[in-house]
């Protein structure tokens, strides 16, 4: 592998800067022992669903053998597959495996599904010395299987609730059909958030649907604010009216504005 960053580099889509993108790289050129951890922040690659993801290993120089895992940190992320001397694994193929490594380090995950979302570490090793990297990757679902609703609006883009003046009422928000690192939250327009309960549902293909529950003191008005955030999704807002059930009008009506996130 040469000291230039590998071309795949361009497959997927990058959702973070590369201005600079030489000085983040780890460099092989040391003969020192040590490890080496690149601390800069490293891409995000998104892939569509059901397509090949190919990984490159961001680390310049030459190497005789690449290791990769995936996980929240190196120390406990899981071992995938490895080139070692131009070898891959065995049984890390499009035939026999759903990964492989390239004699340049580079990972490939075939058929990517949500489950392949996650960090993943690539470790070159050399005679001198070892280092490692990483980059999070997501996969990408279409437009008509993502949906964001409030349980409490029936599923429409938006509706009018009506709140006895005193009264406490559980809103729920849900996203279906999304990864699991999918981050879904209730927070106020001051960015506080808000106390919520939690509750995921494995679809069986992969994807999910998370739900978070909040409880609304209805004493004067306010906005809250569902949501979701992950890189590979863009940000929609609808929003929900609640009024008094004793039919007072306010000069400022309570309003609850929701995120609605869709994938491009």
């Amino acid at each position: 592998m040469t000291g230039e960053k590998d071309k795949n580099m361009k497959v997927g889509e990058e959702t973070t800067s590369t201005e600079n993108k030489s000085d983040q790289l780890g460099s092989l050129q040391s003969s020192s022992s040590k490890r080496y951890v690149n601390k800069q922040p490293w891409p995000v690659l998104v892939y569509k669903k059901g397509t090949q993801a190919n990984i490159p290993c961001i680390i310049k120089g030459e190497a005789g053998a690449y290791f990769w895992k995936k996980g929240d940190t190196y120390q406990t992320s899981e071992h995938l597959a490895a080139n070692v001397h131009g070898v891959p694994d065995k049984f890390a193929n499009a035939t026999h495996g759903k990964l492989t490594v390239t004699d340049n380090g580079t990972l490939i995950i075939y058929n990517i599904s949500y489950e392949d979302d996650n960090t993943y570490f690539c470790r070159v090793v050399t005679e001198q010395s070892e280092h490692y990297a990483s980059v999070t990757v997501y996969s990408q679902v279409s437009l008509h299987s993502f949906s964001l609703s409030i349980e409490q609006c029936s599923s429409l883009p938006g509706c009018k609730l009506h709140f006895t003046p005193g009264s406490r009422q559980k809103l729920t928000c849900t996203a279906s059909f999304v990864s699991s690192l999918v981050d879904l939250r209730w927070k106020d327009v001051h960015d506080n958030g808000a106390t919520s309960f939690r509750k995921v549902k494995d679809n069986g293909d992969g994807s999910f649907n998370i739900s978070v529950s909040t409880v609304v003191d209805y004493e004067k008005p306010s906005v809250l604010l569902c949501e979701a955030n992950s890189p590979n999704m863009r940000g929609e807002v609808v929003t929900v009216e609640i009024e008094s059930t004793q039919g007072q009008v306010h000069e400022e009506n309570m309003c609850l504005a929701v995120y609605v996130f869709v994938y491009h």
